[in-house]
C-alpha cells in the first residue's frame, strides 16, 4: 500500500510540474551574438544555395538537369522523392537493360531451385555428388564447377597437383542420380 501511494505523489509532483517546465522558452541567438567563425550559418540560404546543399547532401552531387528537376517540382517534394524512392517511376531504359536478368523475376524458392548452392558445387567439383539430370540445370552447375576448380586452382598455394580422382569429371557422372533441384 505504501508503494502505491509513493507512486502516486510521484506522478502528482510530476503532473504538477509539467505545465512549469513546458512555460520556459528558448531564447533565440541573435546572428550578431554568434562567435565570428559561426556567422556564415546566421543568415539563411538563397533558393539556389538550398538546391545546391541538398544535392550535395542527398545525392552525390549535381547532375545535369537536376537543378532544374528541383526547380520545377519544388525543394520539398524532391526531397520527399529521394526520401521515398518507390514514389519514383522506373526509366524505360533501366527496364531494358534488366530484361536479360531473368532472376530479378524469379522468387527465392525458384532460384534455389534453378541455382544450387556453392557447397552442392564443391560436392560436384569433388567428385562426391551428381549432376542434375535436367540439361538446364546441368549446363548451369558445369559452369559453377568449371569456374569453382578456376578459383582454386588460382587461390591454391604452391605445392603439389590435386589428385586427379577428386577432381571433376563431366564425363563419368552423365549418367548420376538427380539432386533434386529441378523445379
Amino acid at each position: 500500500m505504501t508503494r502505491s501511494r509513493a507512486w502516486l505523489r510521484a506522478i502528482s509532483i510530476l503532473l504538477v510540474l509539467s505545465p512549469v517546465a513546458g512555460l520556459t522558452k528558448i531564447k533565440k541567438i541573435k546572428p550578431s551574438a554568434n562567435p565570428p567563425e559561426y556567422l556564415a550559418f546566421s543568415k539563411p540560404l538563397t533558393k539556389a544555395e538550398q538546391f545546391h546543399h541538398a544535392l550535395g547532401r542527398l545525392a552525390f552531387g549535381p547532375r545535369r538537369g537536376d537543378l532544374e528537376r528541383i526547380e520545377q517540382i519544388g525543394l520539398q517534394k524532391w526531397l520527399d522523392l529521394q526520401l521515398h524512392p518507390d514514389k519514383v517511376p522506373e526509366t524505360t531504359l533501366l527496364e531494358q537493360r534488366l530484361k536479360p536478368l531473368e532472376t530479378l523475376r524469379m522468387t527465392i524458392r525458384d532460384t534455389y531451385l534453378q541455382y544450387p548452392s556453392p557447397q552442392i558445387i564443391a560436392e560436384i567439383a569433388r567428385g562426391h555428388a551428381p549432376l542434375p539430370q535436367d540439361p538446364e540445370l546441368r549446363a548451369i552447375a558445369v559452369r559453377l564447377v568449371e569456374r569453382y576448380l578456376k578459383k582454386q586452382e588460382t587461390d591454391a598455394p604452391p605445392g603439389p597437383p590435386l589428385q586427379q580422382a577428386s577432381r571433376f569429371d563431366g564425363k563419368n557422372l552423365n549418367d548420376a542420380p538427380d539432386l533434386g533441384l529441378k523445379s
